[in-house]
């Protein structure tokens, strides 16, 4: 679909209904690359084993400009052992290769998940491989380069400051009414 431009799933379902297909395969052209990343509660580091938790914070990008996300779990939703841990499919569309994989790029970066690991970090970093970049790709990609995928990233100042005031027990229940951090923190 976002490289033909025809929605071929509700062809097939048309066909199966008995219809006949609207069109030949020689009227159909690829206009562009596509990309669909997976987002899934899974831990690339660890072999990519599921994982589980309450999703407490979930956002995506916008759909639009060649970006779709198809996700059927919302912020508060469990993800338990007991089913398919995926949290979204990240659909991208582009000119060339190379501008798709960069859309895809933004795409998981605008993704935030919290409450569980994902492997949206180890996406990214595979969206951003130069091989993969390249079309230099084979069976053995993930194994070679395993370690530069799944590389942690070093966590922005703001998030360090955040988890400082946080291990800090900030802000104190016991504060009182005063606005003034020091006074919060003493």
């Amino acid at each position: 679909e976002m490289v033909t431009g025809h929605d071929l799933v509700e062809w097939q379902l048309r066909v199966a209904n008995g219809e006949v297909l609207p069109a030949k395969q020689e009227e159909l052209s690829i206009e562009a690359w596509a990309f669909e990343a997976r987002l899934y509660a899974e831990n690339a580091e660890r072999g990519f084993l599921p994982s589980t938790g309450t999703l407490k914070t979930l956002s995506f990008p916008r759909d639009g400009n060649g970006v779709r996300v198809d996700t059927g779990v919302r912020e508060g939703d469990t993800i338990t052992p007991f089913y398919d841990p995926m949290i979204a499919k990240i659909i991208v569309r582009g000119e060339t290769r190379a501008a798709a994989l960069n859309r895809l790029a933004a795409a998981l970066s605008d993704c935030h998940v919290a409450g569980t690991v994902t492997n949206a970090r180890f996406l990214l970093e595979l969206a951003r491989h130069k091989g993969f970049v390249a079309g230099d790709v084979d069976t053995g990609l993930i194994e070679r380069d395993f370690e530069s995928l799944t590389a942690k990233a070093d966590a922005p100042d703001e998030a360090v400051a955040l988890a400082v005031l946080a291990a800090l027990g900030w802000p104190r229940r016991d504060a009182g009414t005063s606005r003034e951090p020091w006074v919060a923190l003493a």
